[in-house]
């Protein structure tokens, strides 16, 4: 959230103080009424992190999944979505019982930064949760045998991706990767992020392995990463493909055979559409939740003073799950 957990705990502590004024709680209903109807059971979710990918394909998976079998409408409310991780084709998505809210109020969608579980304010139930939270309670449905429920393929958005495959030459019924790694850039100002970024350039075999084995292979992402350069035409360079449209992400992660991404916002998508992934360069982390046909491969962890690798029971010992900043590991050695 922010430079320290110092600021995170001031950020909620204003947050809470925000939640607490009756001027807040009129803004929250003149948004929400006007999207009520008569008779449906409808939840209220605020999505604090619209510009995120991950977040955008993330929360709503798991709120359709914990409480679609609860209510007739779930209502969305965000902030109105810019920067390089917006897209706005995954909030058609999540299916018809939900209604995307955007409003251009500072103050609501840092809301959904609180956690005070489901209240009930009579005409609706607002489910008041942090992404943590939410990430925390599908864990816990998902391991316990809970149903999974997915995301759903617009027909508008399934005609304009099967148009692209055409295309770019694709033969019909061919199966298809997409492919994403992360690299520093997507948001350069977030320095504190590069621990999770890789280089697309060795990626060089199994890229050609796929293609060897029949498949071929989208790259996700943005303009500015490094370019896929000499292969053959089974290898599509997605972002800077004259007819790219930011709904082919969506496209392509619903339809793909498999994904082989790495822990950034891509991977949420395909997972929210029920596609495996192998999904490799990971870093440990506590929230991270394996879907059944996920094949998760890890960075190795080196000590910083013998420069030996960490076995998995040293990197508990020392907390690194818990680390989400570039900088934290070199101070933990």
């Amino acid at each position: 959230m922010t430079a320290s957990p110092e600021e995170d705990e001031a950020l909620l502590e204003n947050l809470r103080a925000e939640f607490g004024k009756k001027e807040t709680m009129e803004k929250l209903f003149h948004t929400v009424i006007p999207h009520l109807e008569e008779g449906k059971r409808t939840l209220v979710y605020i999505l604090a992190q619209v510009d995120r990918i991950g977040h955008t394909a993330m929360e709503p998976f798991f709120l359709k999944t914990l409480f679609g079998p609860h209510y007739d409408r779930i209502i969305l409310i965000t902030g109105q979505g810019e920067g390089a991780g917006y897209n706005p084709f995954i909030l058609q998505c999540p299916g018809a019982e939900f209604v995307h809210v955007s409003t251009p109020d500072p103050v609501l969608p840092m809301l959904g930064f609180l956690d005070g579980g489901v209240l009930d304010l009579k005409l609706f139930h607002l489910c008041l949760a942090s992404p943590q939270r939410v990430v925390r309670d599908f864990g816990r449905h998902v391991t316990t045998g809970g149903e999974i429920r997915y995301f759903e393929l617009p027909e508008a958005i399934r005609v304009a991706g099967e148009a692209f495959l055409k295309e770019v030459g694709m033969p019909v019924e061919t199966p298809f990767v997409v492919l994403h790694a992360r690299d520093m850039s997507y948001l350069p100002e977030k320095a504190h992020h590069a621990f999770r970024c890789a280089d697309i350039r060795t990626y060089e075999e199994a890229i050609r392995r796929f293609v060897e084995a029949g498949y071929w292979v989208f790259r996700l992402g943005d303009k500015g990463g490094v370019p896929l350069e000499g292969y053959p035409e089974q290898v599509v360079d997605l972002p800077r493909h004259p007819f790219y449209s930011q709904a082919l992400d969506v496209f392509l992660s619903a339809r793909c055979a498999f994904a082989f991404n790495q822990a950034s916002g891509p991977e949420a998508l395909v997972r929210a559409f029920g596609r495996p992934a192998a999904t490799v360069n990971l870093v440990y982390e506590l929230l991270r939740l394996p879907m059944i046909n996920d094949l998760l491969l890890f960075k190795h962890y080196l000590s910083a003073r013998t420069g030996e690798i960490l076995s998995y029971a040293e990197i508990l010992e020392r907390g690194l799950p818990a680390i989400g900043k570039g900088e934290d590991f070199e101070a933990n050695g």
